[in-house]
């Protein structure tokens, strides 16, 4: 089928389909956000590797790949929030744009969640484990 043109029973041409941009936004950034975070662990493995190998001089790279990894919970915020006005415009009107900005819009709206939830639980993480994990179901408790 042909998305050039439409007619329906009364010989109007209707609009062709279209695909919704804010969904394919929001998956593009969701996309970028993680090939960021793959990046960016894989920087900080090899700084650590390169710590070992040079007696720390290579530590010093840290400096610079610690600010990238502030990046991708920004863009899984903002592809999240363009997913969400995707999916409103493609569930209100949903003749309007093809049968795969639906499916874009649902896979970045999953990928823009997971990764916000993993940048949740590394805040969570750097908050607890600092403190020496005084978490009562963790601590043992005294037998007398």
């Amino acid at each position: 089928m042909s998305y050039e043109s439409i007619v329906d029973q009364d010989n109007v041409l209707a609009p062709a389909p279209k695909m919704n941009g804010l969904g394919l936004a929001g998956f593009i950034l969701a996309l970028v956000g993680w090939v960021v975070v793959i990046i960016w662990i894989i920087t900080n493995i090899l700084v650590g590797v390169m710590g070992l190998a040079t007696g720390g001089m290579g530590l010093c790279c840290g400096c610079i790949t610690g600010p990238v990894g502030l990046l991708s919970p920004l863009l899984w915020l903002v592809g999240g929030i363009l997913n969400i006005a995707g999916w409103s415009q493609v569930r209100n009107s949903p003749t309007l744009y093809t049968p795969s900005s639906k499916s874009l819009t649902i896979i970045g709206l999953v990928l823009n969640g997971l990764g916000i939830l993993l940048a949740l639980c590394s805040i969570l993480a750097m908050i607890i484990l600092p403190a020496g994990v005084t978490l009562p179901f963790l601590v043992p408790t005294p037998t007398y």
